[in-house]
């Protein structure tokens, strides 16, 4: 690893760093076994003028790794965001999200950083839940 690179560890499944990468597809992928706490789905307006749907969902770690409460909060955009039905079917239950990317934003408050995630599928039971990313 780069010596200025720090590593970004997504305890639950798998360990992520920027310089991973798997020899098929480039990417590593990254899971968290977690419990939806709760979530709203909104529809954006993008800079091209066109509707894209947006899903926070607060989740609560309860991988084998969990350090007791580690709260996370993932954007799902566009075929990845879950309707109204599919969040009230994940409410308190335990799920899988699949993380597509990990990235830093710097806060509105001077020195603060925060660590963004955007997910892909959600799984409960093994099925993906979004109508959207079942083929």
């Amino acid at each position: 690893m780069h010596p200025w690179c720090w590593p970004v560890e997504w305890r639950s499944v798998d360990t992520f760093s920027p310089h991973d990468k798997t020899e098929s597809e480039g990417n590593t992928t990254v899971q968290i076994n977690a419990q939806a706490l709760t979530g709203s789905t909104t529809t954006m307006t993008t800079k091209k003028g066109e509707s894209l749907q947006k899903t926070k969902l607060k989740l609560i770690d309860i991988g084998p790794e969990a350090s007791g409460g580690d709260v996370y909060w993932v954007d799902f955009l566009g075929e990845a965001a879950l309707a109204d039905d599919e969040l009230r079917q994940i409410a308190r239950q335990s799920v899988t999200i699949e993380i597509r990317r990990m990235y830093a934003s710097a806060g509105k408050q001077p020195g603060r950083a925060y660590l963004n995630a955007n997910g892909g599928a959600v799984l409960l039971g093994g099925t993906i839940v979004q109508r959207g990313l079942r083929s």
